[in-house]
């Protein structure tokens, strides 16, 4: 499965963190952003993100540039023919179907790291660095999250989350303390 998005989700994950992330509350009980436990999975909305909700797409829905959202309109027509087209891939583990002629690089299927499109990187597939090591957590922020930030605190480690925008919506505040407490935020889909 191909999971790079789109510009357009990019965009939009990235006005919703910042729209999100710019609000001075941390956490429910504003304190480090770390709620009560026994409470942090209660639903929550913040004042900011329901007068904002009409500027994003509908979770569970396939993103696009709400109407009127002439920025992001402008700013598609002058990027849109750089973006690379992808088709969606089979199913994680299956390659039932799956092309050979595919101009995408496909870890799954053939454990690929060099992009075929020309001027693109190859991934970073190891750290070189002795001694160094790297997390990446996909499918943030959830409601649960604060422990797990608690625990790289504690550690003094840093880690790489790979939000989806809707969840962002969902638990802001989560997403504000991963910021917070220096995290790498990065798209990963705007609804899974």
């Amino acid at each position: 499965m191909d999971r790079r998005p789109s510009f357009r989700k990019a965009v939009l994950l990235a006005l919703l963190a910042q729209a999100v992330l710019s609000s001075p509350v941390l956490g429910q009980d504003g304190n480090d952003g770390s709620p009560d436990p026994s409470t942090e999975c209660t639903a929550y909305t913040l004042p900011l993100v329901q007068s904002n909700l009409g500027s994003f797409p509908a979770i569970g829905k396939q993103a696009s540039i709400v109407a009127n959202d002439t920025v992001a309109k402008s700013k598609w027509t002058e990027i849109s023919g750089k973006v690379l087209g992808t088709e969606p891939k089979p199913a994680m583990g299956s390659t039932t179907g799956y092309s050979t002629s595919d101009p995408d690089c496909w870890w799954t299927y053939g454990q690929c790291t060099t992009p075929k499109a020309a001027g693109l990187t190859p991934d970073v597939v190891d750290v070189p660095e002795p001694s160094t090591m790297g997390y990446g957590f996909d499918d943030g922020p959830y409601c649960n999250h604060n422990g797990f930030y608690d625990f790289l605190k504690s550690s003094n480690q840093k880690a790489t989350m790979y939000f989806i925008g809707s969840n962002v919506i969902q638990w802001p505040k989560e997403a504000q303390r991963a910021l917070t407490d220096g995290h790498e935020l990065c798209v990963r889909t705007f609804n899974p």
